[in-house]
């Protein structure tokens, strides 16, 4: 008889059956996740009732840190499902193999989201890896919602890997006083990452399409991953925001103007806002950006 495990991604849930002693593992991963988010949502609370700041983010630091370890252990799992997956030989079987693996793959993309800086820039992996195993499961058999968020969280992940490369320059320029600029060398490299961080906007934005050639298939899956991939356009662009903002706190020099940089990425801008204000429930920089988590 097969176990039910609960598929819970930002907000939305999926049911994957799994049959087998991996669906124990799975569903111990996913009540890791579920319950750790809970931990995570809890903090806000004890502030309220009086933890201090420091305390706050020790703990908010050791729920990530627990997050990052349940990514791993998932993809422990996920391994040994692809282990079945290359030793089994009837097809139904080998698709169920599939499918553990995919279910596996999505926990461990769920965790290093979750964990933050600690270990965000490492679900590129798992999310790409799932999206290989996707194109062998067809059909609702196929996963769609999980196989869907894959794509999502390839373009997260990548941008996560941008934003680890670029936030000590952010945090420098925060730290900035009187007079002190960045480098140059520092200014050429945040123009970089507002360049990277666009690039995977449009891929995000992309995503979007409804039309028959559409990678993610919208009329199947839920609507929470609607909710999901606009959610993260919304975080995308404000981090492209915080960016661009910073590009002025750098010197001019070696061919590299500073004012010239932040007017050429204006219209760049401009138009990826325009996008996002277009969309239902619009887009407004200063409330959205300072509601949904960024740099």
């Amino acid at each position: 008889m097969p176990r039910i495990s609960g598929f819970l991604v930002a907000g939305f849930v999926v049911v994957a059956s799994l049959a087998g002693c991996q669906s124990a593992t799975l569903i111990e991963l996913n009540n890791n996740y579920i319950n750790l988010t809970h931990q995570m949502n809890e903090v806000g609370g004890l502030e309220a009732e009086g933890l201090g700041p420091a305390d706050a983010e020790t703990t908010r630091t050791s729920i990530r840190n627990d997050f990052a370890n349940n990514g791993d252990a998932a993809m422990e799992s996920a391994d040994a499902a692809k282990s079945m997956t290359d030793s089994v030989q009837p097809s139904g079987e080998k698709a169920k193999a599939r499918r553990n693996e995919v279910s596996f793959l999505s926990v461990a993309v769920r965790s290093y989201l979750s964990s933050g800086a600690v270990a965000d820039f490492k679900m590129g992996e798992p999310a790409a890896r799932g999206l290989e195993v996707c194109e062998n499961l067809k059909g609702i058999e196929g996963l769609p919602t999980m196989c869907g968020y894959f794509y999502i969280a390839r373009h997260v992940g990548v941008q996560n890997e941008n934003i680890r490369k670029v936030r000590p320059v952010i945090n420098r320029a925060k730290a900035l006083m009187g007079e002190n600029k960045l480098s140059a060398e520092d200014g050429k490299l945040l123009a970089r990452a507002f360049d990277n961080v666009i690039k995977q906007f449009d891929a995000l934005s992309d995503l979007g399409d409804s039309g028959p050639s559409a990678p993610i298939k919208w009329a199947d899956v839920v609507s929470g991953l609607r909710t999901h991939l606009e959610r993260q356009r919304t975080i995308f662009l404000c981090n492209a925001r915080i960016i661009r903002g910073r590009i002025i706190d750098s010197k001019p020099g070696n061919g590299w103007d500073p004012a010239r940089q932040k007017a050429e990425t204006g219209q760049v801008y401009a138009d990826r806002r325009a996008k996002l204000q277009s969309r239902p429930g619009g887009f407004d920089d200063v409330a959205d950006c300072r509601s949904n988590p960024q740099l």
